[in-house]
């Protein structure tokens, strides 16, 4: 296995190139797809730190599949949803053909594709993304900036992304009753600080 010293180019590259090959879309669209598929990468690999890609090249959570001429083999890391491996890669450039090849042969799901948001949802409905697409749609944030390789800043990864969702739908059914406890909290704090004045003045 050989660990790319920039994932982002080379991903993005190699993501690109695969894509420009397959001569389905214009270069421009093919650069567009790129830019989605490195702000998946990045998001999925907490941006290319996580433990599944600094052993095994794999920054899109893609499984191992015996027929995949990408794939260098099984990765020591078991997909919690399946059961079975994630796949080795010797190369990052090896994780983006095959995502190239991927989304290519789902071409026509993709066609109306106009944003990073359509791109987020249509792997969602396709299956590829096991979190939510709310959730995924942070990726926005490493489709707009390039952050550095290696640092995981605010992508937490996808185990994360699924946590945060079960923590945020829990939050959205008892908000209600966190807001009227802070308010009494509030109120309890105010009422007994005016009481504390009143008792110092006499």
């Amino acid at each position: 296995m050989i660990q790319s010293s920039n994932p982002s180019d080379d991903f993005w590259g190699a993501a690109y190139a695969r894509l420009v090959s397959w001569a389905i879309w214009s270069d421009a669209r093919c650069s567009f797809f790129a830019d989605c598929m490195l702000a998946q990468a990045r998001f999925e690999s907490a941006n290319f730190s996580s433990p599944l890609y600094k052993d095994s090249n794999n920054c899109i959570g893609y499984n191992y599949y015996s027929y995949s001429s990408w794939q260098s083999g099984p990765s020591t890391h078991i997909n919690p949803s399946s059961g079975t491996p994630y796949a080795g890669y010797k190369t990052v450039n090896d994780c983006g053909g095959e995502l190239a090849d991927w989304i290519k042969r789902r071409k026509t799901s993709f066609d109306d594709v106009e944003d990073i948001y359509g791109y987020l949802d249509t792997m969602s409905q396709l299956g590829y993304a096991t979190a939510p697409a709310s959730v995924y749609a942070h990726a926005e944030e490493y489709y707009s900036v390039t952050p550095t390789d290696g640092v995981s800043s605010e992508a937490p990864g996808e185990a994360a992304m699924v946590v945060a969702d079960v923590v945020n739908t829990a939050t959205s059914k008892v908000g209600s009753w966190v807001l009227i406890g802070v308010v009494g909290v509030l109120l309890f704090v105010l009422f007994g600080g005016m009481r504390l004045v009143r008792r110092f003045r006499l």
